[in-house]
């Protein structure tokens, strides 16, 4: 064999295998199956006892029916709460206003008065808080039958409400979808021919459709309540109320211990002087008429007090409460604001686990 020939058969060999090796790898190619999810590809899922075959295109639009259903159901109930909420702080702020006149009455009354020198008297000696007058007058205008007792029940009732329409929402949205996929509906596979890879898978999906509604709720037990929201809120009560107070009667309140105790004194010495003749039983007519005396002169004063500073303390304790109404509201609308979001946040996560296995396929 000449060496042109030798050259030309070298040159047909290694096209040959050139040739043969490009085909082995088209075949590889071919037979490989991609990591992604096919627009054709069907699965199967499980919800109240039936099985169904979906599409992609299927899935996703179930899964925006779901959200779209859920999103709007849990906004109604949002609302509807606050709104009702709102009616109920109302019509309690006003029972609460309408006790104002009665507060001042009592707040000018002589045994409010001499409350007030004893808990002053045990602040000098240090027995006492810096704002235990405050909590007197606070405790009189809100008591706890009529303050926090009927918050924590409002908050008991408002969570229970809560949980119960949303809990209709995922029962209304359970018969809507199953109204939706009722074409897509399969009779069940006997567990007896399907491998154990198609039944894990099955009841795996199953059990996320289930978890969009029930295993959110496990996440709800682990946040505060809305009793918690009450109890903060009447907390608020009585800063405001001595803000209120202090802003309109300081001037009153800084002269009324002084003042007190000195028309009792001099009232009681007037008083004495009266028995200045009784002779043996003089000490027990003084202390009679001292005492008379001192409670005659403190009731006349505590008029003249009343007249001039009467209005100035019910305008202050009716902007005390105007005050403590806004911050409550503001508190409870964004406690249900968030008790609703919780609970449709971990719905909304679970639907978004069901309806788009495809994120699993392609990040395995």
């Amino acid at each position: 064999m000449t060496p042109r020939n030798r050259r030309l058969l070298r040159t047909l060999v290694w096209f040959a295998l050139t040739a043969l090796a490009a085909a082995a790898f088209l075949a590889q190619v071919d037979r490989h199956e991609p990591r992604q999810w096919d627009d054709q590809a069907h699965v199967e899922l499980e919800f109240e006892g039936e099985r169904y075959r979906l599409d992609r295109d299927r899935l996703s639009r179930l899964e925006r029916f779901s959200l779209e259903w859920l999103e709007a159901g849990d906004e109604q109930v949002r609302s509807q709460w606050q709104t009702r909420i709102d009616h109920e702080l109302d019509q309690h702020f006003q029972t609460l206003h309408d006790r104002v006149p009665e507060v001042a009455d009592w707040y000018f009354s002589l045994g409010a008065e001499y409350q007030r020198l004893l808990l002053r008297g045990a602040q000098w000696l240090g027995t006492a808080e810096d704002d235990a007058a405050t909590r007197a007058l606070r405790d009189r205008l809100l008591p706890d039958e009529l303050w926090d007792a009927p918050l924590q029940a409002l908050a008991e009732r408002a969570q229970w409400g809560l949980d119960e329409d949303q809990r209709k929402v995922r029962d209304a949205w359970r018969i809507a979808l199953t109204r939706e996929m009722a074409d897509a509906r399969v009779p069940a596979t006997p567990a007896a021919l399907q491998s154990p890879t198609e039944q894990h898978a099955r009841i795996e999906r199953a059990q996320q459709l289930a978890s969009a509604m029930d295993a959110d709720l496990a996440r709800l037990e682990q946040r505060a309540g809305l009793a918690a929201t009450a109890a903060a809120g009447t907390g608020l009560a009585t800063p405001l109320i001595a803000r209120a107070v202090q802003a309109r009667l300081a001037a009153q309140a800084a002269r009324s211990g002084g003042a007190a105790l000195t028309r009792a004194g001099r009232a009681g010495a007037l008083g004495a002087g009266v028995c200045a003749w009784s002779g043996p039983v003089s000490l027990g007519c003084g202390l009679a008429a001292a005492g008379a005396a001192w409670v005659g002169t403190d009731w006349i004063l505590l008029r003249i007090d009343e007249a001039r500073h009467r209005e100035d303390l019910e305008a202050a304790l009716h902007e005390a409460l105007n005050a403590l109404h806004a911050e409550i509201r503001l508190t409870w609308q964004q406690a249900i604001a968030e008790h609703v979001e919780a609970r449709h946040a971990a719905s909304r996560e679970a639907i978004d686990r069901t309806f788009q296995p495809w994120k699993a396929a392609l990040n395995p």
